[in-house]
Formats: C-alpha cells, structure tokens, sequence
C-alpha cells in the first residue's frame, strides 16, 4: 500500500476533475469515470485519458484490494478500504455495489480491529450500503453495532441523520428519534446549537410517530437552544408521513423481518413496480402474524405517494 498510496491517487484525481467542466461536482466516481468516456469518444484529448487512466486504476485496485485484504484485514490499511467503502456507497452509478456491501461486511469481520472512528466510517458505509439497496432490513445487526459505537463521544452530525433515515426506513420511528436526540445531546454538550438544532428537529418530528413520547416545552426547548431555539421549534410545523402506533409495539418489530424477506420476495418473483403491492403483501404477513397493520397508504389518506 505504501508504494502505491491509492488516497493519495484519490486526492490528485478529486483535484484534476476540476480542469474538466463537463464533470458536475455532484458526480460522484464511478459516475466521473462514465462522463470522462462518453467526452473522450467525442472530443480525444490526452489529458483526459490519463485522468480516465487514473481512475480505472482506482477503482480497479479498490475493488480488489477490499476483496484480498477481507481475508485478513489490517487496521492500518482500513483507512483506505473505508475510503473505497464510502465511496461506492454513495455513488449511484457504482455497478457492484452489492457485490462490494458484501466484500466490506467480510473486511469488517468482528470489527475488533478497528479503532473506534475507523469502526463508525466502516459501519456506516455498511448501513448506508444496506438503506439503499431493496432489503434494508438485513442491515439491522450493522446499524445496532453504529448506533452503540456514536453514543460514546460525538461524531459528524450526518452519520446520525443517516442512521435516523435508517430506522425510519425500517419503521422503528423509536429508534430514529434516540439517535437524532443523542447526537443533539452530545453537540449540545459541546456548546454547538446550530449542528445540535439540526439533530433535534429530526429527532422531535420523529417523535412524533412514537406513542407516549413526552415532547419538550417551548420553555424547555428556548433554555437548551438559546438562539436556536426557533428554528428547533419549526419541528411543529414539519410535514411528515404518519405511521400505524402499532409498529412502535415489540410484536411488531419482532415480526418485521420474516415479513419483510417474504413480502419483498413474493414482490420481486411476481414482478409487481407499485410499493402499493409490497404494502399489500405486508398487510397480509403482519395479519398472519396476528398483527393488523395500516400502510402509509391508509394513514395518510389525503398524500399522494408514486
């Protein structure tokens, strides 16, 4: 790794991309490696082949340094597999995502190599790897794993929306409001309340799918946020998709898997595209499960959903 110090290629490739005005900034790399292609075949230029070079040999070396290095992973080469791992996660036109969730779990292993930030980054990429892709669910033992590990100290405020938007996407709206709070708490220990107003607004608007959760006063939120507090209290007038109570009940949650895994599967086998038939396919897991359960559909009666 050393004589090949591939962050470094990434840096240098990030830098160069600016010389090349047909690369939104919004591309991320394998979505630059398509572009590049498309405007060589058009408009050949040498400079722009040796960045293509560049990055063919990036991400030719990520992919297989993740799969050897899963054997037996090193935490001092773990900085580059998360790299890599963050990357491709993010990146929609990544074609092997899949493929690479599965070489990054392997990397991982028991994670009792990793220094506490190189665990969060990883699990993260793992989470993230998992919320986009149709079994989401299957990344709860990953998530669990995040969400102990950020509890300790405070970490960049997107890891916990992203892990708030996880749980929701599984709906334990529970789970997603404690992160979001935690984060708030710990930002707010450290005197910062704009990132913590942030945190608390997902957290409260969460809050709001869970029975019997007690929100704070205005009274109490103006003491904790100062001259954050406004925009902390904007969490009322926030629209968000109502869920059934019932899913926030242990029975629930304890039957989601079994009846996402069947539901999902009988979903793609029959090749249904509306989430209206997943729904449906739930509705009749959960009442199997003796669980009567209403889909977004029929609690937000008046919301449009495509």
């Amino acid at each position: 790794m050393d004589s090949i110090n591939p962050l470094d290629l990434k840096k240098r490739i990030d830098a160069k991309r600016k010389d090349f005005p047909f690369l939104s900034p919004y591309l991320g790399t394998w979505g630059c490696y398509d572009r590049a292609k498309i405007e060589l075949a058009r408009n050949p230029s040498p400079e722009l082949a040796s960045f293509i070079q560049g990055l063919e040999f990036y991400l030719s070396f990520g992919e297989h340094f993740l799969l050897e290095q899963g054997q037996n992973p090193d935490p001092q080469e773990a900085a580059f597999v998360i790299a890599f791992g963050v990357d491709a996660m993010k990146d929609p036109y990544c074609p092997k995502r899949a493929p690479l969730l599965g070489d990054l779990q392997l990397f991982y292993g028991d994670g009792e190599a990793f220094l506490p930030r190189e665990k969060v980054a990883l699990l993260y990429a793992i989470v993230t790897g998992y919320q986009k892709g149709n079994f989401t669910w299957r990344g709860k033992p990953y998530a669990k794993q995040l969400r102990e590990e950020i509890s300790k100290e405070k970490v960049p405020s997107e890891i916990y929306l992203g892990l708030s938007a996880f749980y929701k996407q599984v709906c334990d709206f529970a789970a997603a409001s404690e992160v979001a709070l935690t984060g708030a708490k710990l930002y707010l220990s450290d005197g910062d309340r704009e990132e913590a107003a942030v945190l608390a607004i997902d957290g409260y608007v969460s809050a709001k799918n869970v029975p019997g959760f007690v929100l704070p006063s205005e009274g109490e939120i103006q003491a904790l946020y100062e001259e954050q507090a406004d925009k902390v209290l904007s969490y009322q007038n926030r629209p968000y998709i109502r869920h059934d109570e019932v899913e926030a009940t242990k029975k629930f949650q304890d039957a989601y898997d079994e009846v996402m895994e069947k539901a999902t599967e009988r979903y793609y086998k029959e090749g249904a595209v509306h989430p209206f038939a997943l729904w449906e396919y739930m509705e009749k897991g959960f009442a199997k499960k003796g669980i009567k359960w209403r889909n977004p559909k029929r609690m937000n009666p008046d919301m449009k959903f495509d």
